[in-house]
């Protein structure tokens, strides 16, 4: 048995996290807006603004609700711990049912590869605040592997290598 544990965050920390753009969008446009003098009297416009802030802020906390921060392999099961707004939960996942892949998300200035593990409906992102040890992750992937007996193709080869680089 071994357990794997990332950086802690509450639910107010993940959803900062999620919100930032959100914040950084909502500037730019009041920014807009308000220089524009056409724009400081309209009734619709406002109505607009605020609706897509909502929307961004609706997503921002869907997206920050779920948290995985731990988890324990088994020789025949895994174990997630995590937390649901603020609630922990325990999940035990049949090994026999799992999909690993991970999901690369990166741009100019930083990169993020997120490992997904898929069980039924059920799907966890593990990483998703750059709080797991990339060392982690790739030991994660690989013990699940073997415990299941499937070998790592030559793509997931590739992302290691490129997960190990950073």
């Amino acid at each position: 048995m071994k357990i794997y544990s990332g950086e802690y965050f509450n639910y107010r920390s993940r959803f900062l996290k999620q919100s930032i753009p959100v914040i950084v969008l909502a500037i730019l446009v009041l920014t807009l807006m308000f220089s524009n003098p056409i724009f400081r009297n309209e009734l619709n416009y406002w109505i607009i603004v605020l609706f897509i802030l909502g929307t961004l802020i609706f997503f921002a906390n869907r997206n920050a609700k779920d948290y995985v921060f731990e988890i324990e392999l088994d020789e025949s099961k895994i174990l997630l711990r995590g937390e649901t707004y603020n609630s922990n939960w325990n999940e035990i996942l049949d090994l026999n049912n799992i999909e690993l892949k991970f999901k690369f998300i990166g741009s100019r200035f930083t990169v993020k590869y997120i490992l997904i593990l898929k069980s039924g409906k059920n799907s966890f992102q593990i990483n998703e605040y750059q709080d797991w040890n990339y060392k982690y992750l790739i030991e994660i992937f690989e013990r699940i592997k073997a415990m299941k007996n499937e070998k790592i193709s030559a793509d997931e080869k590739i992302i290691l290598k490129r997960i190990q680089d950073i």
